[in-house]
């Protein structure tokens, strides 16, 4: 058995770029749940880029994001992911609109939730800071069909 949680190794940006258009943003992918998510080609500098001094705004591509990009799919196809609701900052609580994914121990996939069929990718990160704090979230439970 192959694991399917294996590192993506491209040359540039710019490949990854084209492999994230061309993979998830062609059509919707159907989570273990049954929602459709849709994936937009602007959130690919949300999801690739980090801070380079931790002021929020991306400014380095992440090659350590990138290499990660095949894990998406996996991730929010995966039985075994855990799930749990997302923080809103500016309300100061969590928000069961958006659902936490997590595999392979601080591996996160963030969807955003539109409505009970219909969800929208909104990041992917390695956790590796704060994944204690989302362990501790409430579970997610998706929208009822």
């Amino acid at each position: 058995m192959t694991d399917k949680y294996t590192f993506l190794i491209l040359q540039n940006e710019q490949e990854y770029k084209n492999y994230f258009v061309h993979n998830y943003c062609q059509g919707p992918l159907v989570t273990v749940h049954g929602l459709s998510v849709r994936f937009s080609a602007s959130t690919f500098d949300h999801a690739f880029y980090e801070s380079s001094d931790r002021n929020g705004a991306k400014d380095i591509f992440s090659r350590s994001r990138a290499e990660r990009i095949g894990w998406i799919a996996h991730a929010l196809q995966d039985p075994k992911a855990d799930w749990f609701c997302g923080w809103d900052n500016k309300k100061r609580r969590y928000d069961s609109s958006r659902g936490v994914c997590v595999v392979r121990g601080d591996f996160v996939t963030v969807i955003k939730v539109l409505n009970n069929q219909k969800a929208k990718f909104v990041t992917c990160y390695r956790a590796d800071n704060s994944i204690s704090k989302i362990r501790r979230s409430p579970i997610w439970t998706p929208p009822e069909k």
